[in-house]
């Protein structure tokens, strides 16, 4: 699990859900219809053609969820789990007539899914703001949930994936949680609480001096904005390493997600239009794929 320098610890807390898969075990030759399972993830498991009516059904080496599950009519067994592989990748299925027959077919096992995503903290020194965000974004998202304790309103941005706390107060942690549904991270929450006592924050919310370009920029300098201040509709990036290994994110001056605005990515450079930003101070922040961040200031005329 990655740390951000800038923020406190990310905890991540696992739940995955019951897998909606379905195995199809067929009598006859040949292997099992749909015969990939995820390894610890539970399944349901249906029998057709069999001689027999059904009586034991078995997964992996002769259990399901660790026990001899005996069905005396059932065709369906549920929350079945590959107990382990018989070899390598490979499990097998099977399925005990009353009648001493059966049928077994093998099963692919693949691995769990992995979530990568982390939830990440935006303060601004004085606390007038407090931004959560969780990146990268997750493949296949269908919802983000979130919540804060005690409770506290919170706007949504960027289609769920971030919030902004309204009015938070200084001095007082906030417990952030956010439950993903959907793609490599269905179930998984991430927890992690946050306080802002003031001096500490990376979003500096007092006027830089705008004449001066350093000014504008923080962060180390391995990346590099141009032109600062934007007068052509467009800032261009540079990193030490390949872009493509980058996120990025647009903040206003306030810590609101700036949305819609065109990335092009091409060896160590990014390019950003931001032709549709309104005059005044953003900040933008980089994110790479070891958790490395970068956050400079600046300014659109």
């Amino acid at each position: 699990m990655r740390k951000f320098s800038l923020f406190t610890g990310v905890v991540l807390a696992l739940a995955l859900t019951t897998s909606a898969q379905i195995i199809n075990v067929t009598g006859g030759p040949g292997r099992v219809n749909n015969s990939t399972v995820i390894e610890g993830l539970p399944f349901t498991a249906t029998v057709s053609g069999l001689n027999g009516t059904p009586q034991r059904w078995s997964v992996g080496i002769g259990t399901v969820s660790g026990q001899l599950i005996f069905n005396t009519s059932s065709t369906t067994i549920t929350n079945a789990i590959v107990d382990r592989p018989i070899s390598g990748n490979t499990a097998v299925i099977s399925v005990g007539a009353t009648n001493g027959r059966g049928v077994s077919r093998y099963l692919t096992v693949q691995p769990a899914p992995t979530c990568d995503s982390d939830l990440f903290f935006l303060t601004a020194t004085d606390c007038s703001l407090i931004a959560a965000v969780v990146s990268p974004e997750p493949a296949g998202v269908t919802n983000y949930s979130w919540s804060v304790s005690p409770s506290l309103s919170f706007t949504v941005n960027n289609n769920g994936r971030s919030i902004t706390l309204n009015n938070p107060s200084p001095g007082v942690n906030y417990n952030v949680n956010v439950t993903i549904t959907g793609g490599s991270c269905n179930g998984v929450t991430l927890s992690e609480g946050v306080q802002c006592n003031g001096g500490i924050g990376f979003l500096d919310q007092s006027t830089p001096d705008l004449g001066d370009e350093n000014a504008l920029n923080q962060g180390e300098e391995s990346l590099s904005i141009f032109p600062n201040p934007v007068t052509g509709g467009e800032l261009t990036l540079e990193f030490g390493e390949d872009a493509a290994a980058y996120e990025l994110f647009i903040f206003s001056n306030t810590g609101q997600p700036v949305e819609g605005l065109s990335i092009e990515k091409a060896g160590n450079a990014a390019k950003v239009g931001v032709s549709n930003l309104e005059p005044g101070i953003y900040y933008i922040r980089t994110i790479n794929a070891t958790g490395k961040q970068e956050t400079q200031r600046f300014k659109v005329e």
